[in-house]
């Protein structure tokens, strides 16, 4: 029988391997990839304007937007996200959450 060695963190343990992020700092950036992307103005992309509905993106310009924020931030946005990034709001939500995971900004 091989023993393995489990090592449980606590929450500060956890908490101590995030980083904090800057939401203002996040939130610009991506509003400006969404308005390239897009080709809209960064004023009509407002948090909770809807990215099929409101601004006519289609499934390549998300997959855009979803290959930038991955690219600037340097993380992985795992494909069964996709469906969920529906407005600035929720872009911004999970980005914020795998920066602060990857502390990376």
């Amino acid at each position: 029988m091989v023993k393995r060695k489990i090592t449980v963190k606590s929450k500060a343990a956890k908490k101590k391997n995030t980083k904090k992020v800057d939401i203002k700092k996040i939130e610009k950036t991506i509003k400006s990839i969404i308005a390239e992307i897009a080709e809209v103005n960064v004023k009509k992309i407002t948090p909770k304007a809807r990215f099929v509905e409101d601004l006519g993106m289609d499934s390549m310009m998300a997959l855009e937007i979803l290959a930038a924020i991955e690219k600037t931030y340097n993380i992985e946005i795992p494909e069964e996200q996709l469906p969920k990034m529906t407005s600035l709001n929720e872009v911004i939500k999970l980005t914020k959450t795998l920066v602060s995971e990857n502390g990376t900004d």
